[in-house]
């Protein structure tokens, strides 16, 4: 019992420290001396950095990502050293987005895609992950656009430019009923 309690202080200080130093990750070494003002032993904190990464893994198995990300900041906050916990997280993130269209989750996923890229910078995924969300980016600001264009007046003959299937094409308006275009 003492032991799970030394581990929730320990969490809570380095989150606490983490809140402190926006954007600032602590590193092993921090992490370590933390733990040793707690009186926390470094295998039972590697032991429980091992289960929320098997947690966080079965989450994302199962396609349950926002348990997926809980467990495993969890356990990168344990272990930011970690590589292999940050990759699981590009993936909860990005599946979570591609789920739920969630902007947070696009913003998370590219995030921990680039910090990836400071680490291994041939990280293939993290390419494709970053590649995809400015695509996202690109086409959201041509369906923005699309949007603004429609409340213009067009009128038969004009050449738009439309998003079908998440690529953009030119179009000419052939017909027009109310507010449709074809």
């Amino acid at each position: 019992m003492d032991e799970n309690k030394n581990i929730d202080e320990f969490v809570k200080k380095v989150l606490s420290i983490k809140n402190e130093q926006e954007k600032t990750r602590l590193n092993y070494q921090d992490l370590s001396e933390i733990a040793q003002q707690l009186g926390l032993d470094q295998e039972l904190l590697a032991e429980e950095v091992i289960k929320l990464q098997q947690r966080g893994d079965g989450f994302l198995s199962h396609q349950n990502y926002e348990d997926a990300i809980v467990a495993l900041e969890q356990a990168y906050t344990l272990n930011p050293e970690n590589i292999e916990t940050l990759k699981m997280l590009l993936q909860a993130y990005l599946e979570a987005w591609k789920q739920d269209k969630n902007a947070n989750y696009k913003e998370k996923a590219f995030e921990k895609a680039e910090e990836i890229l400071e680490q291994i910078p041939d990280y293939e995924k993290s390419f494709e992950v970053i590649s995809t969300i400015k695509k996202s980016n690109e086409n959201k600001q041509i369906q923005t656009s699309a949007h603004k264009l429609a409340k213009q007046n067009r009128k038969v003959g004009d050449t738009i430019k439309v998003l079908w299937q998440e690529r953009v094409y030119d179009a000419t308006i052939i017909d027009i009923e109310g507010m449709q275009y074809k």
